[in-house]
């Protein structure tokens, strides 16, 4: 036979994974992640309660009387020595 009607046998090389780029991977998104959360959390607390004081013309809600409040008493005696005073 000559040359010309042999098969072709094609090599398939697998790629091996290089670690470090799977550790600069991981480096970015943990980074891009980190930067994510900071400007939710900037979001949250520091720009939305610019929009949360337009309620009562311009004052802020911060009285008492608005406040829910509970109220616990905490007595230290057994309750028998002091029960009829």
């Amino acid at each position: 036979m000559t040359d010309q009607y042999k098969k072709e046998e094609k090599i398939h090389h697998h790629k091996e994974e290089n670690p470090s780029l799977l550790g600069a991977t991981f480096i970015k998104y943990l980074f891009i992640a980190i930067i994510t959360l900071g400007i939710l959390f900037f979001i949250a607390f520091y720009v939305l309660p610019l929009f949360d004081q337009s309620e009562g013309d311009g004052e802020q809600g911060n009285s008492e009387e608005d406040s829910p409040v509970l109220e616990i008493e905490i007595n230290d005696s057994d309750g028998d020595e002091n029960e009829g005073e």
